[in-house]
């Protein structure tokens, strides 16, 4: 079968890993232990920097080309992460005095060195006292959140005004969701609070599962949950001992059909049956898709 290969260096850290292919990622590390740079199957490096905490200060991409690009990180005294510095600008980040992200900030680049004193885009967020995100609000308006004692969301408010709203059961499985004060889908569920069932607007859906937990059929009717009446359509599925599809039903008119067919390492390989889009898949040994005649995928890149 294939095969994976790694070499360690003598304290155990990862310095190359080949894949099926024959390819090998290749790794560097300081003295501490941080990795200093990474070679990818196509032999491209990315480099990194520390500051003397251990802390990422810079990646580079494409180390050593001359179009190499280099992101810069800043970090507080407490180890947060204040400003991350791209070609196309600098995003800064800010906090509450308890260590919540309070506010980032997107300021263009005006020149190698500098950027806009304003942030072009930006986001707030407020908190409530157990730490859970009550607003956010950025340019395109607001959003607002609550919460019920066992920290479940029961209320989103839209930034056109509307409020969703999620009713609970338990310790938190979810019984209905309405729209300010129209109702958008109601939930039914097992003892092992699996949903059975859904209503969404004038349809009704039915689930089932098998006695591994699998969804087995799914039955979808016109109507109310009390009088579902007709039925729109049917689904059935069915699972080999790997847990891979191998087989959907449909009850639509004539009898129709898929099915799936997988390779011992469970790639797909056919899709087959009475309905349109027959096709075979062909894979190399890292696992690529393969076209045409082709034997494999140089770096891993489609």
């Amino acid at each position: 079968g294939e095969e994976v290969r790694r070499r360690w260096d003598s304290r155990g850290r990862l310095v190359a890993m080949e894949n099926e292919n024959g390819e090998a990622y290749q790794f560097r590390w300081g003295a501490d232990s941080l990795l200093l740079e990474e070679v990818g199957l196509d032999g491209v490096a990315s480099q990194y920097r520390y500051d003397a905490c251990g802390r990422t200060i810079a990646r580079t991409f494409a180390a050593g080309h001359p179009e190499a690009i280099t992101h810069a990180f800043a970090w507080s005294a407490s180890g947060q992460l204040v400003a991350r510095t791209t070609p196309e600008g600098q995003t800064r980040y800010h906090y509450t005095p308890s260590g919540l992200l309070s506010r980032i900030g997107l300021h263009p680049a005006l020149s190698e060195d500098a950027w806009s004193a304003e942030a072009e885009q930006e986001l707030v967020f407020e908190y409530d006292a157990l730490g859970r995100v009550t607003r956010e609000t950025g340019e395109h308006g607001e959003l607002a959140w609550e919460y019920d004692a066992l920290g479940n969301r029961t209320s989103v408010t839209l930034p056109d005004g509307r409020e969703l709203k999620q009713f609970y059961y338990g310790s938190g499985h979810l019984l209905s969701i309405a729209l300010d004060k129209l109702s958008v889908s109601d939930f039914t569920r097992d003892e092992l609070h699996r949903e059975t069932s859904r209503t969404q607007g004038l349809l009704t859906t039915r689930s089932e599962y098998d006695r591994l937990g699998r969804l087995h059929r799914r039955d979808v009717f016109t109507g109310n949950a009390q009088r579902p009446s007709p039925r729109r359509w049917s689904r059935r599925w069915d699972y080999d001992y790997r847990n891979n599809l191998v087989r959907e039903e449909r009850d639509d008119n004539p009898f129709s059909w898929y099915r799936w067919q997988y390779d011992s390492a469970g790639r797909l390989l056919v899709q087959d049956g009475t309905l349109p889009g027959q096709e075979q898949w062909r894979w190399d040994a890292a696992g690529n898709p393969l076209e045409g005649s082709a034997e494999k995928v140089t770096h891993n890149r489609l």
